[in-house]
C-alpha cells in the first residue's frame, strides 16, 4: 500500500536557475521528420563513440550527478564502488562512461520487464498492463507500420497512414528511422516487436503492445503557444491529434472532419526540464518544470495537473499549482522530504509525463576542523550517523568516528590553512579551513615550518 500525502501550495522561495536539454534543429512543418518536443528524441546513442562525455550525458540527465550519486550511497554499496583509490590516488570518475562503459538505456529490471512507463510516461504503454488492442482484422483505416507513398510520381518519400508519415530519418538533425531506434534500444527479444510465426512479420497489432490506442490519440504539443492544447485546432506536425492533417498521417483514408462532440480525453504531458535538480533538506521550495502538453481542452473539458514526487512507497501530491500553462508549472515543494533521490512525475487524470530525478540532500554544517598533531576533529549539524568521507584534496582521511556533529578523522599530511572537504553518506558536502587545536609542540612545529602565516579564521562555505 502506498503512503500519499497531499501537498497544498503557499508562497515558497523561488529557484531561478534553469537547466534545459538541447534537442536537434527545429524538424520541418509538416513534418517528416517530425518535430522533437514531446519525449525523447527520434535517436540512438552510441556509447563507443569519442563525443561520448559528461557535457554529452548532461544534455538529458540535466543539472548536478553529484548529489544524484552520493544520495544512492547505502550500507551495501559504499564510496569505493565508485572512487577507486590507489597509493593516495583517486582514479579519474567524474566521465560518465568510466563506469558506464554501455549504454545503461533498457538494461533496468523495469526495462527488461518492458514496463516502458516506469520512465516514459503514459506516452508508451506496459504491455501487460490489459490495456485495449483491436481484435478485429486491419483494414484501410488501420495504421501501417510503415505507410503508404500517395503519389510517389509528383512527391516520391512522402508517405501517409502510417509511421513513416512524420518519423523519418534526417541525418542532418541527427533524427534517425523507426528501424534504427527499435533495434538500437537494446531489446534483446526479436518477438517482442515482430510476430516471428506469421507471415508478414511486422504488424500494427505487435506495435500496439506498447504503442497502445489510447496513447497514442492523446500525445499532442501545444503548436500555437496560447497556453492551452485544443485537439482540432492545432497546427498540422506537432502531434497526433492536433489537425486533420495529422489524423490523415495515421489514417489514410481518413478525411472526415474533426468532430468537436469527440470523447474529452486529457493529452499526455511531457517534460523537459527542471529549474533545480538538487534541493536542500528542510528548506520549501518553489520548482519550475518546462515541458508540454501540460494542459489541454478536449470535448469541451479543461485537464489541469498535479506534480507526483515519489520514493518507494511514499507518494507526494502538489496541488493545487499555483501557476501554469501547457508548456511551463510551478510548484511548490514542501520542507517535509527527507534526503534521498525522488522520482517527479506531471500527472493530468489518468495519463503521466516521463520521469525526472529530483535529489534531496541534507543541509550539512561544518563550523571547525580543529587540528591536533595527525587527527582533525570536525563539528558541525547533519552529518548523519553513517559514515561518509573526509578528503584533503585528492588524500582520503581515515574515518576514526562518526556522529551526527562530530567527525574524527586520521590525516598526518594536514596543516593549518588547508582546506578539509567533508561528504556524508546522503551526498552533502560541505568543507572548511584547518585550525590548530590546542597545539602539543610537535603541532607548533609542524604549523611552524609548513602552514602559511598569520591569523586563519574557519569558514564554511556551500
Amino acid at each position: 500500500m502506498k503512503n500519499l500525502m497531499f501537498f497544498f501550495a503557499t508562497a515558497l522561495l523561488t529557484i531561478t536557475l534553469t537547466f534545459a536539454i538541447s534537442p536537434p534543429a527545429s524538424a520541418d512543418v509538416p513534418p517528416p521528420p517530425v518535430n522533437q518536443v514531446l519525449g525523447l528524441f527520434d535517436a540512438t546513442i552510441d556509447f563507443t563513440g569519442a563525443d561520448i562525455d559528461r557535457e554529452f550525458c548532461q544534455q538529458c540527465h540535466v543539472g548536478s550527478q553529484v548529489e544524484r550519486h552520493h544520495a544512492l550511497v547505502t550500507p551495501t554499496f559504499g564510496c569505493f564502488e565508485c572512487h577507486t583509490l590507489t597509493d593516495g590516488t583517486f582514479a579519474e570518475f567524474r566521465e560518465c562512461t568510466f563506469c558506464h562503459q554501455t549504454s545503461p538505456h533498457h538494461t533496468t529490471a523495469e526495462a527488461q520487464a518492458r514496463h516502458c512507463s516506469a520512465c516514459h510516461g503514459s506516452l508508451v504503454a506496459d504491455y501487460d498492463d490489459g490495456h485495449y488492442i483491436p481484435s478485429y482484422a486491419t483494414s484501410s483505416f488501420t495504421p501501417l507500420t510503415g505507410g503508404v507513398e500517395p503519389d510517389p510520381t509528383n512527391h516520391p518519400g512522402e508517405y501517409a497512414g502510417g509511421c513513416k508519415a512524420c518519423h523519418m530519418e534526417d541525418i542532418g538533425q541527427g533524427i534517425a528511422s523507426n528501424a534504427t531506434t527499435h533495434h538500437g534500444i537494446g531489446i534483446t527479444e526479436c518477438s517482442w516487436c515482430h510476430d516471428v510465426e506469421a507471415e508478414a512479420t511486422l504488424s500494427i497489432r505487435k506495435c500496439e503492445d506498447c504503442h497502445d490506442v489510447n496513447s497514442l490519440h492523446n500525445i499532442q504539443a501545444d503548436s500555437d503557444n496560447d497556453g492551452v492544447i485544443t485537439p482540432g485546432t492545432e497546427t498540422g506536425g506537432y502531434g497526433h491529434i492536433g489537425a486533420n492533417a495529422d489524423c490523415y498521417g495515421c489514417h489514410v483514408q481518413s478525411f472526415l472532419a474533426f468532430m468537436s462532440t469527440t470523447a474529452a480525453e486529457p493529452t499526455i504531458p511531457s517534460i523537459t526540464s527542471l529549474s533545480a535538480t538538487v534541493l536542500t533538506a528542510g528548506q520549501a521550495a518553489n520548482l519550475t518544470i518546462a515541458g508540454e502538453s501540460f494542459m489541454n481542452t478536449s470535448g469541451g473539458e479543461t485537464f489541469t495537473p498535479v506534480v507526483e514526487i515519489t520514493k518507494g512507497d511514499n507518494v507526494v501530491i502538489l496541488y493545487p499549482l499555483p501557476a501554469f500553462t501547457s508548456k511551463e508549472l510551478i510548484t511548490p515543494v514542501p520542507a517535509t522530504l527527507e534526503p534521498g533521490n525522488y522520482e517527479l512525475r506531471v500527472k493530468k487524470d489518468a495519463v503521466v509525463s516521463n520521469k525526472m530525478t529530483l535529489t534531496v540532500a541534507a543541509d550539512v554544517q561544518v563550523s571547525a576542523a580543529n587540528l591536533t598533531e595527525e587527527t582533525i576533529v570536525i563539528t558541525g549539524s547533519n552529518f548523519g550517523n553513517q559514515p561518509g568521507e573526509t578528503t584533503l584534496g585528492n588524500t582520503l582521511g581515515t574515518v576514526q568516528s562518526w556522529s551526527d556533529q562530530k567527525v574524527v578523522v586520521l590525516m598526518p599530511e594536514a596543516v593549518e590553512g588547508q582546506t578539509v572537504t567533508l561528504v556524508t553518506a546522503a551526498g552533502a558536502v560541505d568543507n572548511t579551513e584547518i585550525t590548530a587545536a590546542k597545539a602539543t609542540a610537535a603541532v607548533k612545529e609542524k604549523i611552524k615550518g609548513r602552514a602559511n602565516k598569520g591569523s586563519i579564521k574557519t569558514k564554511s562555505t556551500k
